[in-house]
């Protein structure tokens, strides 16, 4: 309790809130205690061999290091194929192309599009930045779910081994 209130002290303190009014301690009854923890007389386990989760055994700790290296080999392809995507938008003579991370990549703008003035070259880019990166979301989206049968076809292959 006293150390909830002085917590709150120090957090209003903190905080620039001064207490309402007169600050008292109050002191708990004392109880024993001992500088290891007590008189507890379990034994001292092993420690987990380097790089093993405690509580595991090898055979749980070499599943749990297959999984995460499947889902590292996952990763890096659906980065591979986001990244070689590409997904246009065009608007008033204005084409931006991002990339399947979202990433614009490109904008081209035609010559009729520069004779209609800058006002129609930034109003035509943002429309197709718009539309290209609404592609590029469809995109992303698509390949996630196809990576994710992918992986679950593999996963249940594996079970059945």
């Amino acid at each position: 309790m006293a150390r909830l209130y002085i917590l709150s002290l120090l957090v209003s303190s903190a905080l620039g809130f001064a207490p309402a009014g007169p600050v008292a301690l109050r002191r708990s009854i004392a109880t024993p205690r001992f500088l290891f923890g007590g008189a507890d007389e379990k034994p001292i386990e092993a420690a987990a061999p380097p790089g093993a989760a405690p509580g595991m055994t090898p055979a749980q700790q070499a599943a749990m290091e297959e999984e995460m290296a499947m889902a590292m080999q996952y990763r890096d392809k659906m980065a591979k194929r986001l990244g070689e995507a590409r997904c246009e938008g065009s608007s008033g003579g204005v084409t931006v192309v991002y990339s399947g991370e979202q990433v614009p990549l490109e904008v081209t703008v035609s010559d009729s599009a520069m004779a209609g003035g800058a006002a129609k070259v930034a109003e035509a880019a943002v429309e197709a930045a718009k539309k290209a990166q609404a592609e590029a979301q469809k995109t992303m989206q698509a390949t996630m779910a196809d990576m994710q049968k992918e992986l679950m076809a593999e996963l249940q292959a594996q079970a059945k081994k």
